[in-house]
């Protein structure tokens, strides 16, 4: 039967039942009496052996059919004192606090556990460091948090049980209750964060904290309050340690300077070339650290210079960044105003196949960084388009917006374009009372660029009530907004002209409330002034050419030509500004210049505003003579130039021999 299947222990002849706990137990107290035995010799000691005659099938795992006997090697051990013995069992009740206090999901399960634990006699110190740390996070992850907590009995005795014991807290649960308050808010008046606080500094004035342990304590301690004179004493401690300040801990030395949001001057002179030097020895996590440190930064030190050192290896582990790591590096790029080739490929190689998973929220700082330095990487809005169709439920107002509004600005379509759209249309039916109203109004103009206009929404924001909410407490509508519901009113006019709403507000017929830039810094462009004098050299004179006119729709145009219907130009009277209503037989030329900024980087493909400006002012009327950068520049000689602009001109008339 099976279960006279026995184990033999081939050292003593012990029967051993089939319990793996009770056969490494009898294995354990006989290489203790062994390793004790003097008669023995090493090889003896250390090896045994277990009689499986009776089992088959372990046996035949040895790979021998006639075996059965198995050697088990016992690998030597120090000899366990009681002093080891206590420390082993405090380090694994320890863990199992946390691992209790980590599966509590809300407050009240938290409540629950310390009351069974004063039950058994009373509130570990530990326990009570652990509870406050995972109240923390539990308040940390609602998006208000709730002071009431801080009034609850439970709470209040867990606070008291630390300050009455602070001086008994080990470094690392001192930290940790500083972390603990830190996500509170608490202010360095109250009374638990006052006694960490003298508790840090009799610490840092006896030496007991390492160098990470101040760099820790340090960060925390700036966060709950920046001029504390302890602040200073950890930077005195650091600039005496400095000669450990190395790859595995300069990540918290940025950490505690980002608290600080200076950099005090002991530390100033050595940052910057202890920094540079340990940078290829960076982990992922550290390195975005770093970056996300700098950009805290403030006043006496040059952050620029270190983080451009840093972005040479910041793309080689774009791969390896949690979402959380991958914002931090993005984020940086992103104040800092850096775009990087290296970086923008890397991405092109990972996005694809982790858009799915990622949090909306790296996916959105992906798609910001992108719109912030107008690159256009079809790889990755392919795929941010799929994966918003199917995870876009969870989103939040704001990861909506922000990863549908580059396409509207960049002037991409992606291949899903219907189930994209017909995507945004259900969320903003669902959730439009969610939504602020400028974000509104953002998304709206986004699509309006690439002349996708949501018309179920537009009367919700040409309305009075939208009108005074946009206004809000100063009675004035900020000049961006007001700019786009501008080109959203003439955008729904001139593209929609079947639909028909009595409560669209007039106010926006008015001109766009940015008026031409001055004439001086009109031509600070060396091809705005090269240009008006080849335009002057076709036309025949000055009179026939007005620059930098605003025109009656409220766009500018660099400049504007009047033809009769003959074809013929026509010359401004005094340069007299045009009423905008012109002859019947007119006909008008409005010249655009399209310089790099009006693209997507490194491409030809113009922005959705610039497309949207082209369209409008084909639909009022105008001939648009489109001059791009990439073609006039390269025409070294007046002849060239002055042939270049007469074919744009008048492409079906006699070409005059130049």
């Amino acid at each position: 039967m099976a279960s006279s299947r026995l184990l033999t222990c081939v050292n003593c002849g012990t029967r051993l039942c089939r319990s793996p706990v009770k056969t490494l137990h009898h294995l354990c107290q006989v290489s203790s009496a062994l390793a004790r035995s003097p008669s023995r010799t090493q090889a003896t000691r250390d090896a045994f052996a277990l009689d499986l005659s009776t089992i088959p099938s372990a046996a035949s795992s040895t790979g021998h059919e006639k075996s059965s006997r198995i050697t088990i090697v016992l690998l030597p051990d120090e000899k366990l004192t009681e002093e080891k013995l206590a420390r082993a069992k405090e380090e694994g009740d320890r863990i199992y606090l946390k691992h209790k206090f980590d599966g509590c999901s809300t407050i009240k399960q938290v409540q629950k556990l310390i009351q069974k634990a004063d039950l058994k006699g009373g509130l570990p110190l530990e326990a009570s460091v652990l509870a406050l740390n995972t109240i923390s996070k539990l308040e940390a992850q609602k998006s208000t948090h709730d002071k009431a907590i801080l009034s609850q009995d439970f709470f209040r005795g867990v606070c008291r049980k630390l300050v009455n014991n602070v001086a008994h807290l080990p470094n690392d649960a001192l930290i940790l209750s500083l972390e603990s308050c830190d996500m509170f808010d608490m202010q360095k008046t109250d009374y638990l964060p006052n006694a960490l606080i003298a508790e840090c500094e009799t610490r840092v004035t006896r030496g007991e904290f390492s160098i990470l342990e101040l760099f820790e304590a340090g960060k925390f301690l700036g966060h709950i309050h920046q001029d504390l004179p302890v602040l200073r004493e950890i930077a005195e401690d650091v600039a005496e340690k400095w000669e450990e300040v190395d790859h595995r801990n300069i990540a918290g030395l940025y950490n505690f300077l980002g608290a600080l949001q200076r950099v005090p001057n002991e530390l100033r002179g050595d940052l910057a070339q202890k920094t540079v030097s340990v940078i290829p020895r960076l982990s992922p996590h550290d390195l975005s650290e770093v970056m996300k440190s700098l950009t805290q930064l403030r006043g006496n030190f040059n952050s620029l210079s270190v983080f451009l050192h840093l972005v040479r290896f910041a793309y080689k582990y774009i791969s390896q960044y949690t979402d959380a790591e991958l914002c931090d590096v993005l984020g940086a790029y992103l104040y800092f105003g850096h775009n990087d080739l290296s970086l923008t490929k890397a991405l092109e190689q990972v996005i694809p196949t982790k858009a799915f998973t990622m949090h909306p929220s790296a996916v959105s700082q992906v798609m910001e960084y992108c719109l912030a330095n107008r690159i256009l990487s079809k790889p990755i809005f392919n795929a941010v388009a799929e994966s918003f169709v199917y995870n876009a439920e969870g989103f939040t107002p704001e990861q909506i917006a922000s990863q549908i509004v580059p396409f509207g600005k960049l002037n991409y379509l992606p291949p899903n374009t219907y189930q994209f759209l017909e995507k945004v249309e259900d969320l903003l039916m669902a959730r439009f009372h969610l939504f602020p109203l400028e974000t509104i109004v953002e998304v709206l103009y986004s699509f309006a660029c690439v002349g996708r206009i949501p018309l179920n929404f537009v009367d919700r924001v040409f309305n009075p009530y939208s009108e005074m909410l946009l206004r809000g407490d100063s009675g004035k509508m900020d000049s961006n907004v007001s700019r786009k519901l501008t080109r959203l009113f003439l955008a729904v006019k001139l593209e929609c002209p079947h639909f028909q709403n009595s409560r669209l507000l007039g106010q926006f017929r008015r001109l766009d409330p940015r008026l031409p830039i001055p004439m001086a810094r009109f031509y600070d462009n060396n091809t705005i002034y090269v240009l008006q004098q080849t335009l002057v050299s076709v036309l025949g004179g000055k009179q026939y050419l007005r620059p930098n006119v605003m025109l009656s729709s409220g766009y500018i145009a660099d400049f504007e030509i009047r033809l009769d219907e003959q074809g013929h130009v026509l010359p401004y009277e005094n340069n007299r500004p045009d009423n905008g209503n012109g002859e019947a037989d007119e006909k008008r030329i409005a010249v655009c210049v399209q310089f790099p900024r009006h693209f997507c980087v490194d491409t030809r493909h113009l922005l959705g505003r610039q497309v949207m400006r082209l369209r409008h002012l084909k639909l009022l009327g105008y001939q648009v003579i489109q001059v791009p950068y990439y073609e006039f520049d390269v025409l070294k000689t007046d002849q060239a130039r002055a042939k270049y602009m007469h074919e744009k001109l008048f492409p079906t008339t006699y070409k005059f021999s130049w």
